[in-house]
């Protein structure tokens, strides 16, 4: 980290726009050890690095290189929760622990699980419970909906209407059918949109370092 901060502080002219991005990744993703990983990550993905899974061939590559999608997605809920605000009737109490509710397949939910549950956001527990199509989401504060659902994923986002719910997701047309973050792939690099009505409706106030990372969209009829 004191490596990149040095390499950083005088950027050549032409790198001086990747550098101001990277600033602002930085700004959210400074703190642990843990997430440094994130943070090597994210800059790699600024400067045009793939992201991807060990290779078919079973080579040994670096770790950071072998990051699964679904632990980095993992990694970007966590810090969804951290810079977004929900009001205050959406939970009991100041310990009430902040639910991520998520609609996927065995293998991410342990991935997800093994990612992030148990970590604490300002100052309350996180916890990671899997949910079916049919489920009652009023015990959610976030919920993820994975590419498992693409068919369903409308209903769902009825289903919570009105309530304080983070609705995050991964599917094409996702934030403009009324979702309020989708992941989006960009020359096979991860990227997120957020629809800022969705987010009024649903009473959620995300903050400004978050929404300048973001593709701003808005309600598919507008």
């Amino acid at each position: 980290m004191e490596f990149l901060s040095k390499t950083l502080l005088s950027p050549p002219i032409k790198h001086r726009y990747f550098y101001e991005k990277f600033s602002s990744v930085l700004s959210l993703f400074h703190s642990d050890s843990w997430r440094f990983l994130v943070v090597l990550t994210l800059f790699m993905s600024v400067f045009g690095l793939v992201i991807q899974p060990k290779a078919a061939d079973d080579k040994p590559t670096p770790r950071v290189l072998r990051t699964t999608e679904y632990e980095l997605k993992a990694a970007f809920i966590y810090k969804f929760s951290i810079f977004v605000d929900w009001p205050v009737e959406a939970f009991a109490d100041s310990t009430d622990p902040l639910v991520v509710g998520v609609l996927c397949d065995d293998s991410v939910e342990k991935t997800i699980v093994n990612t992030i549950d148990d970590k604490s956001v300002k100052g309350r527990p996180l916890k990671v419970i899997s949910l079916q199509s049919n489920a009652d989401y009023s015990q959610c504060h976030l919920l993820f909906i994975s590419t498992t659902y693409k068919n369903r994923f409308e209903g769902i986002l009825k289903k919570v209407q009105g309530k304080s719910i983070l609705t995050v997701g991964e599917m094409e047309a996702f934030a403009h059918k009324g979702g309020i973050i989708n992941f989006i792939k960009k020359d096979r690099n991860i990227h997120f949109e957020i629809n800022i009505d969705a987010a009024d409706r649903a009473g959620i106030k995300i903050s400004s370092k978050l929404l300048r990372l973001a593709v701003i969209v808005r309600d598919e009829s507008q």
